[in-house]
C-alpha cells in the first residue's frame, strides 16, 4: 500500500502537544513518500499500531535495494551503541562508503521500537549520538524520525540535527543550467521545505480493501461497505485495528454489534503477544481485572496517563500520572509492568502509558463497577453515588464524566438501565451501544427521550450518526409512529425520528415522511 502523510496541525495549547486528524475520514491522496523525502528533516507522528515502524522499515529496505545508502535504526540502539556498531554486512559497508564520499545523500530512518523504554533523556542522547557518528555529513543526510502524539522535545530535533545551509550538488547543476539559459532569477523558486512535521494518515477506503484482501478476506469490498454502514471507520483506521476486524469478519461472516466487538477487542488486546518476551506470567483474566481497576481510576481521577517508569517523574507537563502500584498493591512489580506493556495501552509520554482507545477504557470502567457490585464489594447506593449527582435544585443528574460508563453499565445491568432511562435517557442513545439493547429497552429509551425532550424548542441535543445507525431497527417503526403521532415540538427530536426512519429503512413510516415533506413545501 502507498501510505500517505499530512502536515501536522499547529498546536493549539502551550504544551506543544500534537493534534492528529485520525478522527476524520480521509480518502484523499495526501503527501507521498517520494514527496516527503525531498525534505531533509522529517518528523513522523502517529499513534501506536498506525504502521509507522513498518512504513519506515519498508521504505529503507526499498531504497537500499535500489542501491541507495538507506538505513533503518532503532533510537534505543543508537543511544546505547551508536550507528556504526548497529550496522552489519552490506549496510556497514555502504555506510562507510557514504561517509567517505563528498556528495552522496543517505537516508536514515530512526524509529523507537520499544517506545516505553525511550525516556526523555535517552531521546536526546540518541539524537546526539547519531549526530556525532555522522558529523561532517549532516548536509548529505535525510533524517526521518518517528514520534508518538505526545509532547516531546521537538526543539531538540531542530537543534541537534539542524539542516545545513549548503545546496546539494544536483541543485548547483540545475541552477547553473537555469542561469545559462534564462539569466539570474529575480525571485527564488519555492522548493520543498527543508524540515517537515507530518502525521501518517489513516487507511483510506481503497487501502482498507487492499489490506483486507492481504489478510484473506474473500470479499473485502463487502467488508468496507459493512464498516461504512455501521460508521465503524474508527476501528479500521490503523493496520493493527483492521487486522482484528478482518479476523472477526472471517470468523463470524459479518460485523457484529459494537458491544460484542469491544469485548473481543479487549480480550485480544489483553492477551500476551507471542512475539514478545514478557517480564512475568499474566493470564488474560487477571490482566482484565487489572485493566478494569486502572480504567475506573483514570475516569474518576480525570488523569489520563499511568506511570510506567521513573521516566515520568521528571516530566512536569500536565497532571501527574496515576501510580498503578497503589491500585495493584496485591500484584508483583513485574506483573504490573507486563500489564502496562499489553497492547490495550499505548505510550502516553515519557515513562507513561494510556488506554489506546477511550471507548475501551469506558467499557472496562463499567465492567469494574459491575464486577464489584456482583462480588458484594460495592453497594448499589455507592455505585449510584459514583454515577449520579444532585443539582442545587435537588434534581438527580448523571455526572457528565460518567455518562459513557453509565451507558455501558446499562447493557450489563438491567437495574442500572432502569435508573438511567428515568434520569437521562439521552445517554442511552448517544453513548455505549444502542444496538445491543433489547427490543424493549430500545423502545423505552426512545420513548423516554421523546417524552423528556419532545416539548418546547431547540435544546442543542444531538445524537451522532454512528449511534443513530446502531439504534435504528425495523422493530422501532411502530414506536417512531406512536411518538410522532403524540406530537413532537422540539425540532431536534423530530429530526432524530426522521433520521431513524432513514437509517432503519422503515417503510412503515413512509406516510409520516411524506406528510412531513408536504408540510414544508
Amino acid at each position: 500500500m502507498n501510505r500517505t502523510f499530512k502536515a501536522l496541525r499547529t498546536p493549539s495549547s502551550k504544551d506543544d502537544a500534537f493534534e492528529l486528524s485520525w478522527g476524520e475520514r480521509f480518502d484523499d491522496s495526501g503527501v507521498s513518500w517520494d514527496e516527503l523525502l525531498r525534505s531533509q528533516r522529517i518528523l513522523i507522528v502517529s499513534e501506536a499500531g498506525a504502521g509507522k515502524t513498518y512504513e519506515c522499515e519498508s521504505k529503507a529496505r526499498e531504497l537500499f535495494a535500489r542501491g541507495e545508502p538507506a538505513f533503518f535504526l532503532s533510537l534505543e540502539s543508537v543511544a546505547s551503541a551508536g550507528v556504526v556498531a548497529t550496522l552489519f554486512g552490506d549496510e556497514h559497508t555502504r555506510f562507510t562508503d557514504w561517509l567517505a564520499s563528498s556528495s552522496q545523500v543517505a537516508y536514515f530512518f530512526l524509529d523507537s521500537i520499544d517506545e516505553l523504554q525511550l525516556v526523555h533523556r535517552s531521546f536526546k542522547d540518541a539524537l546526539r549520538r547519531f549526530a556525532h557518528d555522522i558529523w561532517g555529513a549532516l548536509g548529505r543526510a535525510t533524517v526521518v524520525i518517528t514520534a508518538r502524539p505526545v509532547p516531546i522535545d521537538r526543539q531538540a530535533f531542530r537543534d541537534i540535527l539542524p539542516v545545513p545551509a549548503p545546496v546539494r550538488q544536483d541543485d548547483w547543476q540545475d541552477e547553473f543550467i537555469r542561469i545559462a539559459m534564462d539569466g539570474p532569477s529575480k525571485t527564488k523558486d519555492d522548493g520543498p521545505p527543508a524540515s517537515r512535521e507530518v502525521e501518517l494518515l489513516p487507511l483510506t477506503g481503497p487501502q482498507i480493501i487492499e489490506f483486507a484482501r492481504s489478510r484473506g478476506v474473500e470479499n473485502p469490498e463487502a467488508l468496507l461497505a459493512a464498516i461504512d454502514a455501521k460508521h465503524a471507520r474508527e476501528f479500521a483506521r490503523k493496520p493493527q485495528d483492521l487486522i482484528e476486524l478482518c479476523d472477526d469478519w472471517r470468523e463470524h461472516g459479518g460485523l457484529r454489534a459494537h458491544f460484542e466487538q469491544i469485548q473481543s477487542h479487549v480480550r485480544a488486546r489483553l492477551a500476551a503477544r507471542p512475539e514478545r518476551r514478557e517480564k512475568a506470567e499474566l493470564p488474560p483474566a487477571k490482566a482484565q481485572i487489572g485493566a478494569q481497576r486502572l480504567a475506573l481510576a483514570v475516569i474518576l481521577s480525570r488523569r489520563l496517563t499511568i506511570r510506567y517508569s521513573a521516566g515520568s517523574d521528571g516530566d512536569a507537563s500536565g497532571a501527574a500520572p496515576i501510580d498503578p502500584r497503589e491500585l495493584l498493591a496485591d500484584w508483583g512489580p513485574y506483573e504490573v509492568l507486563t500489564l502496562l506493556e499489553r497492547p490495550v495501552f499505548v505510550e502516553g509520554g515519557y515513562g507513561r502509558v494510556r488506554f489506546h482507545h477511550r471507548s475501551v477504557m469506558e467499557f472496562l470502567a463499567a465492567r469494574q463497577i459491575h464486577d464489584l457490585i456482583e462480588a458484594g464489594l460495592l453497594a448499589q447506593s455507592a455505585a449510584c453515588r459514583i454515577l449520579f449527582a444532585l443539582t442545587g435544585s435537588n434534581e438527580t443528574i448523571l455526572r457528565p464524566s460518567m455518562r459513557p460508563v453509565a451507558a455501558w453499565l446499562a447493557l450489563l445491568r438491567p437495574d442500572m438501565f432502569d435508573r438511567v432511562v428515568k434520569i437521562e435517557p439521552d445517554a442511552l442513545l448517544t453513548q455505549g451501544d444502542p444496538e445491543s439493547l433489547t427490543d424493549l429497552q430500545r423502545e423505552r429509551a426512545l420513548l423516554g427521550f421523546v417524552a423528556r425532550y419532545g416539548k418546547g424548542q431547540w435544546r442543542g441535543l444531538e445524537v451522532p450518526n454512528l449511534q443513530v445507525a446502531r439504534l435504528a431497527q425495523l422493530g422501532l417503526a411502530g414506536t417512531v409512529q406512536s411518538a410522532w403521532a403524540a406530537g413532537v415540538e422540539a425540532p431536534e427530536v423530530r429530526e432524530l425520528l426522521l433520521r431513524l426512519v432513514s437509517a432503519g429503512h422503515m417503510q412503515a413510516c413512509a406516510d409520516l415522511v411524506f406528510n412531513c415533506i408536504n408540510i414544508h413545501m
